[in-house]
């Protein structure tokens, strides 16, 4: 564990070299937008939902999609989505909401009249890049149940290219993959990122443990 984490850390100390990160606590976003959206349901006579009732409709959308009961508002909005959203009128009042189940990320929007929710997108920033199949979507759906830290796409990416010995690598196809049948191991689960790239003129298949970033296989195409 100890030797994973110092793998870990040199990946995000290279791809990290010169940035910062800082913890955000939740924030309301626009709050101009917010009073004048407030204002206009006012003089119309709508009554909106309180925030507090939109979060915890975004949270149950969450909840259901993701099957995490630890659902988190990073940030939340007030606007007016007539444009978006058409329902016969020229205003409508959205609640938008960044939440964050597990490692993942969620934009949810809940009409602020009704509770309805308009929009649930799942953020795969991490993951940007893979190829977006069931397969991949079930892996890291499992993985999050069974509670593993899989490596993000770019530190994929960073081994690779470590493994080839090139800082130039043009990747073809990224997958995300469950190989326990071709490594077995205890838990019958073995999510593998499977990559095939191009460096120098030749090509290469590196399929790279996704949990230990242990590189597992590396072949040069003929």
């Amino acid at each position: 564990m100890k030797k994973l984490c110092a793998v870990l850390a040199v990946i995000t100390a290279a791809m990290m070299l010169g940035m910062s990160v800082q913890a955000s606590a939740i924030t309301y976003s626009n709050p101009s937008e917010a009073k004048s959206v407030k204002k206009e349901a006012k003089l119309r006579k709508i009554k909106l939902l309180s925030v507090s009732k939109a979060q915890n409709a975004a949270r149950k959308a969450v909840i259901k999609h993701s099957g995490l009961k630890q659902v988190k508002i990073l940030e939340a909005e007030l606007d007016d989505e007539a444009d978006d959203y058409p329902a016969g009128t020229d205003f409508r009042p959205v609640y938008a909401f960044e939440c964050r189940a597990g490692r993942y990320e969620y934009d949810v929007d809940v009409d602020a009249v009704t509770g309805e929710i308009l929009k649930l997108k799942e953020d795969i920033t991490q993951f940007a890049g893979l190829k977006d199949d069931r397969e991949s979507y079930y892996v890291r759906k499992e993985a999050e149940r069974r509670n593993l830290t899989l490596l993000n796409v770019m530190q994929a990416k960073y081994l690779a290219a470590r493994t080839i010995g090139s800082a130039s690598v043009k990747f073809k196809e990224i997958e995300l993959e469950d190989e326990h049948d071709d490594y077995p191991n205890a838990i019958n689960f073995r999510p593998v990122y499977k990559l095939e790239c191009v460096s120098g003129g030749n090509e290469y298949e590196i399929e790279i443990d996704a949990v230990t970033a242990q590189v597992l296989k590396f072949k040069l195409d003929d």
